[in-house]
């Protein structure tokens, strides 16, 4: 199975980094073939720019977006992981998503509403929080992190979400 790692965190030395090195570690020491995507490290711009809309709505696809479609098209799952800030994920993750899970790409406008185009893909979710699970059922946001990328975006595109972890604070 061919696995494509998004993870988001600026800081190397973060718990969120000790948890992307023991995914890759454990995949490939079950003869899983993995690929990191590194969003900090990669300086990859989350800014969707009206000539990026322009250009995708021609047909024709930036570089930068064409690598990373490329790289999801040839993953039978993805495997996201970020922390949780303000009650979803870093903006460098949404803006990945906004360019890359483009219309035409991850799904298709249609007279009965949107047609996600990545079925038969799975995606795992891993979550950090700072704050404890109690806070967070407490105040009743633990709904919005089931509601957010996989409620929505990875739904909405096809994709089944096989898991959601979250590692509370």
């Amino acid at each position: 199975m061919r696995h494509l790692v998004l993870y988001c965190h600026p800081e190397p030395k973060s718990f969120n980094h000790a948890v992307l090195e023991a995914v890759v570690e454990e995949l490939r020491a079950l003869g899983q073939e993995v690929a990191v995507r590194d969003l900090y490290q990669m300086g990859f711009s989350p800014i969707l720019r009206s000539v990026d809309l322009a250009r995708l709505a021609a047909g024709e696809v930036p570089e930068d977006i064409k690598a990373e479609q490329d790289a999801v098209r040839a993953a039978d799952c993805l495997i996201f992981i970020f922390p949780v800030w303000w009650s979803g994920m870093p903006a460098m993750l949404k803006g990945y998503i906004d360019r890359v899970f483009a219309a035409g790409f991850a799904m298709t406008p249609g007279p009965e509403g949107p047609r996600g185009l990545l079925g038969g893909k799975r995606a795992v979710i891993i979550n950090t929080t700072a704050s404890p699970e109690a806070f967070y059922k407490q105040s009743g946001l633990d709904g919005s992190l089931e509601d957010g990328l996989a409620g929505s975006v990875l739904r909405f595109c096809g994709i089944t979400v096989a898991a959601h972890k979250v590692c509370w604070g």
